[in-house]
């Protein structure tokens, strides 16, 4: 590793300690993770932008994760991480939610 990126690994630790921004979004590789068709965990939580008990829209970094089903229930909320639970029937993930790409 040079002293160029060990500075810069070291300036981002610094950033990620001393604010509430999700580590997540600085790697831009959020965590999505389905068990089974009933619970879906997303981590790198940016913003919630629709919610229903039909569809689930997250905003995660530099796209969008669209979960859709029925009886869905936002069962753990916190400030990074979202569990959805119900009838999951898709996952798509969209970059800039134009172009969906079914998971």
């Amino acid at each position: 590793m040079n002293t160029s990126s060990a500075k810069i690994k070291k300036i981002i630790r610094r950033f990620v300690r001393t604010t509430d921004f999700p580590v997540e979004c600085l790697s831009f590789t959020p965590l999505i993770e389905i068990r089974g068709m009933e619970e879906a965990t997303i981590s790198g939580v940016v913003r919630v932008n629709e919610y229903s008990i039909e569809n689930v829209v997250i905003d995660v970094c530099e796209f969008t994760v669209r979960i859709s089903g029925s009886k869905l229930t936002l069962y753990s909320l916190d400030r990074e991480r979202i569990t959805v639970t119900g009838v999951i029937n898709t996952v798509c993930l969209a970059e800039e939610r134009k172009n969906e790409i079914p998971v």
